[in-house]
């Protein structure tokens, strides 16, 4: 999936990061994120309103942590 693919899908206002992990060696960076559940396009009545996801890059040769 692409960036862009990835922001038409999922809407992330108001979506917390719990946990990030980079590994240099791997070259991966992961983002657990509580989402916004009730904030998505395919939400339905009943759901749980958030939702643990995690974001996994590949090929990230660099993090400097968040700005």
């Amino acid at each position: 999936m692409t960036i862009n693919e990835l922001e038409n899908k999922y809407y992330f206002h108001d979506s917390g990061i719990n946990k990030i992990d980079f590994d240099a060696e791997k070259e991966k960076l992961e983002f657990a994120i509580d989402l916004c559940y009730w904030a998505q396009d395919w939400y339905k009545e009943g759901d749980p309103e958030l939702m643990e996801i995690k974001l996994i890059f590949e090929g990230i040769k660099e993090y400097n942590g968040l700005i």
